[in-house]
């Protein structure tokens, strides 16, 4: 008897941690391989056409996304962007967070927020403003834009977007 109360226990426990995990309610989404093209803007005159790759798999028994993204040249194929984040939720705080980092830039913590089913957005400040990231994948692809938004302005200038799809020849 104490063993069956002892398995039901374990049982509850699992179900229990499962059902508070909102990285993995939210998220499971974007795990896998995904292949597209995109273009970023650091200012008037400096549009940069990429292809892009991003590998995501789970971490820490399912409590954090690890995201590993490329972008190259889509003419040479020189790699012209690399980065890694960690998505995961901060039980304290109540909230998510990301940090990212980037092969010429360093890193930056980010707010994460899950604005609806397939949809978030991300961002941090910089110098004379803020960066936002707003992801949409309710068609199946995946639409990131980024924007630039001076600080106590309301107004944001687009600067960065992308469109994957998922690869499922590799799930």
């Amino acid at each position: 008897m104490k063993k069956i109360l002892l398995i039901l226990m374990c049982a509850c426990g699992a179900i229990s941690a499962s059902a508070q995990n909102p990285v993995k309610e939210n998220l499971a989404w974007m795990v896998g391989d995904w292949n597209g093209s995109g273009w970023a803007s650091q200012g008037p005159g400096s549009k940069v056409n990429f292809n892009q790759k991003e590998h995501i798999i789970w971490g820490a028994g399912e409590t954090v996304l690890v995201i590993q993204g490329e972008g190259t040249d889509p003419e040479s194929g020189e790699t012209v962007f690399e980065a890694v984040g960690m998505i995961y939720y901060d039980i304290r705080e109540q909230a998510y967070h990301m940090h990212s980092f980037t092969a010429d830039q360093g890193g930056v913590i980010a707010d994460f927020k899950v604005t609806g089913d397939r949809q978030a957005e991300w961002g941090f400040d910089v110098p004379g403003g803020s960066v936002i990231y707003r992801i949409n994948a309710t068609s199946g692809d995946w639409v990131e834009k980024g924007y630039f938004r001076p600080k106590g302005m309301p107004q944001e200038y687009p600067m960065f977007d992308m469109t994957v799809v998922r690869d499922e020849t590799t799930d």
